[in-house]
C-alpha cells in the first residue's frame, strides 16, 4: 500500500516547492509571503527590466559608433579635396614669378648648396622662377593634333648653364620638392619657396612686393624645416599634409 506524499503547508507557502523560504535564487524576504503569480511577475519585471538596460546601451553604443565615422568620413573628403586642390596646383605651371630667372652664376652657386635641405629648396624654387619666364607650350599641327612640345626649363638649361643640363631630372626633383613646400606652407603664384628661406638672395632683393600672409608662411616653413631635416622626411610630411596619395612607382623607385 502506498502513500501519496503531501508537502507541508510551510514549503507551499515558500513557492516553487522549496522546503524553506531561504532557499532558491531569490532573498527570503521576497520568497515569504509570495505567491507563484507574483514571483513570476517579478522575474518578468526584472527581465524586462535588464533587457530595456541593454536596449539603451546598445543605442547609446550605435550612435557613438555612427558619429566617430561621420566625423572619419568628413576628415576624409577633406582630405581628397585637399589632394585633388593640391594636384591641379602642383600640374599647373608656374604662370607668374615675382623673381625674374636667375643667371648662371646664381644658379652655379645654389648647386654647390645642395647638400642642404634649405640649399635643394633655393635650387628648386629658382627652377620655378625659370618655369614661369619660359615656354613649354603644346606644338600642334595643321589638324590640331599635338606633335610636340617647347623646349622649356631644359632647353633654358641647356642655352644658360650647360654644365647643369645633365643632371636635369635631379633638377626637377628639387624643384617638385620646393613646390610642394611653398603650397603646404601657403604660398603661391607668384611667390616662390626662396621666400620663405633665410638665405638672402641678393639678386631678388627688390623683385616685387611680398604676399600678405608670407609671415604667417615663414613660420609654417620654420616649423617644417625644423621638424624634418632631410629631403626625404620633409618629402613624406609635404605628401601626407597635401592628401597626396602615395602611387605604386614611387614605392618602387623609394625601395629600389
Amino acid at each position: 500500500m502506498t502513500y501519496a506524499i503531501r508537502p507541508s503547508r510551510k514549503s507551499r507557502r515558500s513557492g516553487f516547492g522549496y522546503e524553506a523560504p531561504d532557499q532558491g535564487f531569490l532573498p527570503p524576504s521576497l520568497l515569504v509571503g509570495c505567491s507563484r503569480s507574483q514571483m513570476e511577475f517579478s522575474l518578468c519585471l526584472i527581465f524586462l527590466a535588464g533587457s530595456l538596460a541593454f536596449a539603451l546601451m546598445h543605442g547609446v553604443l550605435w550612435l557613438l559608433v555612427r558619429m566617430l565615422r561621420r566625423r572619419e568620413f568628413a576628415a576624409r573628403r577633406t582630405v581628397q579635396k585637399i589632394g585633388r586642390d593640391a594636384r591641379g596646383a602642383l600640374r599647373m605651371a608656374h604662370r607668374a614669378s615675382r623673381h625674374r630667372p636667375p643667371s648662371r652664376a646664381l644658379l652655379l652657386r645654389a648647386w654647390e648648396m645642395r647638400e642642404t635641405l634649405e640649399g635643394k629648396l633655393l635650387l628648386g624654387s629658382l627652377l620655378g622662377d625659370v618655369d614661369a619666364a619660359v615656354d613649354h607650350s603644346y606644338i600642334r599641327g595643321d589638324g590640331g593634333e599635338i606633335v610636340g612640345r617647347r623646349g622649356g626649363v631644359r632647353r633654358w638649361l641647356e642655352a644658360v648653364c650647360p654644365e647643369l643640363s645633365r643632371h636635369y631630372k635631379t633638377l626637377m626633383r628639387h624643384k617638385a620638392l620646393a613646390d610642394k613646400f611653398r603650397l603646404t606652407c601657403g604660398l603661391s603664384d607668384p611667390d616662390g619657396a626662396e621666400d620663405l628661406l633665410d638665405i638672402p638672395v641678393p639678386e631678388h632683393a627688390h623683385d616685387g612686393s611680398p604676399s600678405r600672409g608670407e609671415k604667417a608662411a615663414r613660420k609654417r616653413a620654420k616649423t617644417l624645416l625644423a621638424e624634418h631635416r632631410t629631403a626625404h622626411a620633409l618629402d613624406e610630411a609635404l605628401w601626407n599634409s597635401l592628401g597626396l596619395p602615395h602611387n605604386r612607382r614611387r614605392r618602387e623607385v623609394r625601395a629600389a
